[in-house]
């Protein structure tokens, strides 16, 4: 990640870190950098400049990317190692402190780490599910929710009103969609009885 003309005041390494796993997170999430930019409403160009490592990030793009990438600040700012950890974080205490330009890495450090470290957190449900799983959300939308974190993990599903059915064996966690949509426990497929013989 280096610039095709050399700043003549280059970002500190910690910023370039910052900035590799902005991207590692975007291409986790499978989205284009147009796509992240539109849902973060901020410009494409500027999103590139930090993915690039051309410039250092600022807490207020900061903030937008976590939301549009589903991705903690933690994360970005490389003390924890799982993404989705600490996904909503409650500024209001420090806001009116944050200049328009401030950086993100400054922030952290000065008000953001000790939110962090006072906040537990919740580890992921892990769902084992093996194929022919059904799950029947609440609503269509809440299923197409859950269809849609389901694939992006890679995955294959069938969509059948509510009803989210698993075509391959299952590991992972549905970003709290799951326990968040009041959806029914997975209901496991039946076993397959075999034929008795014939006397």
């Amino acid at each position: 990640m280096q610039s095709a003309v050399p700043r003549k005041h280059p970002i500190p390494p910690q910023e370039i870190k910052i900035c590799e796993r902005l991207l590692d997170a975007r291409l986790h999430k499978g989205m284009s950098r147009v796509a992240v930019a539109k849902r973060a409403e901020m410009d494409s160009s500027q999103l590139r400049r930090y993915e690039d490592g051309l410039v250092p990030l600022r807490y207020d793009d900061a903030k937008r990317l976590s939301l549009a990438l589903e991705v903690g600040l933690p994360y970005l700012a490389g003390v924890v190692a799982r993404m989705r950890d600490h996904l909503s974080i409650d500024d209001s205490s420090f806001a009116e402190h944050v200049k328009p330009r401030s950086l993100f890495s400054e922030i952290y450090t000065q008000y953001l780490s000790d939110i962090v470290k006072a906040s537990p957190v919740v580890p992921p449900k892990v769902f084992l599910l093996p194929v022919g799983t059904k799950i029947e959300a609440p609503t269509r939308e809440a299923a197409e929710k859950m269809a849609e974190s389901v694939r992006r993990d890679g995955y294959s599903v069938k969509l059948k009103g509510k009803v989210v059915e698993f075509t391959v064996d299952y590991s992972g966690w549905f970003v709290g969609d799951a326990d968040e949509a009041g959806s029914k426990e997975p209901e496991a497929p039946s076993p397959q009885r075999k034929p008795r013989p014939k006397k």
